[in-house]
């Protein structure tokens, strides 16, 4: 899943007191989901990753913030992987519930 970076975080303005309460539980929620769900920005580098996003992938959130998700994306597949992220940013939707292959940092490559 990706979730596209916040609003108010695109347009510089300082969220309240009850959007941060909210942004905090949508932060747990997001921690403990059974699904990897990440965030990236426009150029595919992320942003957020959960629990399960890094026990998916092999890496610790600190190897995967700031990396691009070509990285992990095999050699062969990355021409349709980009293509379909591209597709997902034009469409301009909130969430894009995406299944790809990625390549973990011990080699194996998960679906």
């Amino acid at each position: 899943m990706i979730v596209p970076e916040s609003a108010h975080e695109q347009d510089g303005n300082r969220p309240s007191s009850g959007q941060m309460d909210r942004e905090r539980v949508l932060g747990r929620l997001l921690a403990c989901a059974g699904s990897a769900i990440v965030a990236m920005d426009a150029d595919g580098v992320f942003t957020y990753v959960n629990r399960r996003a890094c026990e998916i992938a092999g890496y610790t959130e600190a190897d995967l913030i700031g990396r691009n998700f070509a990285d992990l994306i095999e050699p062969e597949l990355l021409p349709q992987v980009s293509a379909d992220f591209a597709r997902a940013l034009g469409n301009q939707a909130a969430v894009q519930d995406v299944r790809i292959s990625i390549r973990r940092r011990d080699g194996e490559q998960r679906w």
